[in-house]
Order: C-alpha cells, then sequence, then structure tokens
C-alpha cells in the first residue's frame, strides 16, 4: 500500500498544477464586467485607427511632439576660392533633440556631438567642437514626407510608424565652396 500513496502523491501534485494553469487564463477573461456589442465595436475601431496610422494615414499633427536625433556627417572641403585653404575631410557624429510645435515651428537642442578634420596638405588631424546653442527653425508635412528647415539645415525626411520614425540620407554639393556634406539622419519620437 505505501507504494501506492506515492505514486498518487507524485502524480496529484502536478494535475493540481495543470488544473490550476487552465482556471486562471479562464477566471482572467471572465471576472469584470462582460463587454457590450459598443465596447467592442469602440475597441476594434481604435484599433483599426492606430493600424491605419503605421500604415502611413497620419497628418501633420501626428508629428507634433520631441524627437531624439542621432547624426552622422562626413563634410568634404574642396580648398575653396583664391588664396585656396587646404582641402579637408571632417567626420562628427551628432546626438540632439528636436520639437515640432502644432504651428510649424521647430526647434533643435545638442546634446552630444564630437568630430575630427583631416587637413590636406599639413596631413594634421584635430578635434571638431560641433556643439550648437539652441536653433529654430520651420517643419511641415505632406504625403509621407516631413520637410525640416532649421538654420543652415534643410531636409525631406521619410515619415514611418505612425510619425514616431524620421530617417534622411543627404549628400549635397556646393558649388561655390566647394564642399560638400554626406549625412545620416535617425528621429525617433520621444512624446
Amino acid at each position: 500500500m505505501p507504494v501506492y500513496r506515492v505514486r498518487i502523491t507524485v502524480l496529484a501534485v502536478p494535475l493540481f498544477f495543470a488544473f490550476a494553469l487552465a482556471v486562471l487564463p479562464a477566471q482572467a477573461q471572465t471576472s469584470g464586467a462582460k463587454p457590450t456589442p459598443a465596447m467592442l465595436a469602440a475597441q476594434i475601431k481604435d484599433l483599426a485607427d492606430r493600424i491605419a496610422k503605421l500604415e502611413g494615414n497620419i497628418t501633420a499633427s501626428d508629428l507634433v511632439g520631441t524627437y531624439h536625433v542621432f547624426q552622422i556627417d562626413t563634410a568634404l572641403s574642396g580648398g575653396g576660392a583664391p588664396p585656396h585653404p587646404p582641402a579637408t575631410i571632417a567626420t562628427f557624429a551628432a546626438e540632439f533633440s528636436i520639437t515640432f510645435n502644432w504651428d510649424g515651428a521647430a526647434s533643435a537642442s545638442a546634446i552630444n556631438c564630437s568630430g575630427n578634420v583631416l587637413t590636406q596638405s599639413a596631413w594634421s588631424m584635430t578635434h571638431l567642437d560641433c556643439g550648437l546653442p539652441p536653433i529654430t527653425g520651420t517643419w511641415s508635412y505632406a504625403d509621407g514626407v516631413a520637410h525640416i528647415s532649421i538654420e543652415q539645415f534643410e531636409a525631406d525626411f521619410s515619415v514611418a510608424l505612425g510619425g514616431r520614425l524620421l530617417t534622411t540620407a543627404i549628400g549635397p554639393f556646393h558649388a561655390s565652396d566647394p564642399s560638400s556634406d554626406n549625412v545620416l539622419v535617425i528621429a525617433s519620437r520621444l512624446h
């Protein structure tokens, strides 16, 4: 007989836990008020609206808020007009925040920015301090593109994830300098 008691005890513990685990989710689903058809319809509409935003059905008001921005830049300078300063290659990475206001105004504040400059002829490498004071500008949105113009920076950004992610990569050439910047910018919305 003692052998049977041990077997029953060994089997009873796993069966108890299996039963308890099966009953708890069922209890959690049935506890509280029973949803009405109107409540379910509202929840389905809310879910459909959020999915539509993720698929790009947004307006400018969906972009209002503050974004955390990462920027990588490689700047090339060809020497310019007489007296022909030496050509340079500069690289830097910046981290800053940008805020889009309801009225189309934008402001940016640098959090961290540093880089280096290689100067031709002297072939020296120097540190680049690229910190900026807070700057202002404008922004707008149309057809999946956010246009941002702040001080000398102007670019179109692809908008994704319902306005929570902005990206751009540009490489303009400035013939008058001559110079060029190759810039990659990724902005994620904080709030």
